[in-house]
């Protein structure tokens, strides 16, 4: 029988203070390679894929939705044994696939890079899941969120490429969002 996944100790110490954990090599190259190939398909010929919604926002990045019915590695992704486990860790039981979504999300080749430094921020949008009064407990010494994203980088991220922003604790702030 096959060991259940689990976060470590310092995984989920840092879980519980900062409101996320990184996980390094958590999918094969081959899972990465499927994945990106599915997503630049479905970039390529929307219409395959109907019940997929795309919401592009310029020349450089767009936002799919509904994936998991358009390609297995997608699938795969979303009912992963290696993640789902630890999902079902910080939410404290069984967990229901809520979305897919994925986005492809490019720095425009053409951008002035000084300009993008001297900048104090580059949005493309900022999400907040839930808020630390709603949908969060602490049972048995140990933070649980209903709400839980797992998000997968499927190329390197440089210094100069943006990325996921996240505020360390502000998974238990509770100060209204603005």
């Amino acid at each position: 029988m096959a060991e259940t996944a689990a976060l470590t100790l310092s995984q989920r110490f840092h879980f519980d203070t900062y409101g996320y954990v990184l996980l390094e090599d958590a999918l094969t190259p081959d899972q990465v390679e499927r994945m990106k190939a599915a997503l630049y398909r479905l970039k390529a010929n929307p219409a395959a894929a109907p019940r997929v919604y795309m919401r592009p926002r310029g020349d450089h990045h767009v936002l799919f939705g509904n994936l998991v019915e358009f390609d297995p590695s997608l699938l795969e992704y979303a009912a992963h044994p290696g993640l789902v486990p630890l999902v079902e860790e910080v939410v404290g039981g069984a967990v229901r696939l809520e979305e897919t979504e994925a986005i492809i999300n490019r720095r425009d080749p053409d951008a002035d890079l000084d300009q993008l430094r001297r900048r104090r921020t580059n949005p493309t949008g900022f999400h907040r899941g839930t808020t630390a009064t709603w949908g969060c407990y602490t049972e048995q010494e140990r933070y649980h969120c209903i709400f839980v994203k797992t998000l997968a980088y499927l190329t390197d991220v440089g210094p100069d490429d943006g990325g996921t922003c996240l505020i360390p604790g502000s998974h238990r702030l509770t100060w209204p969002r603005e």
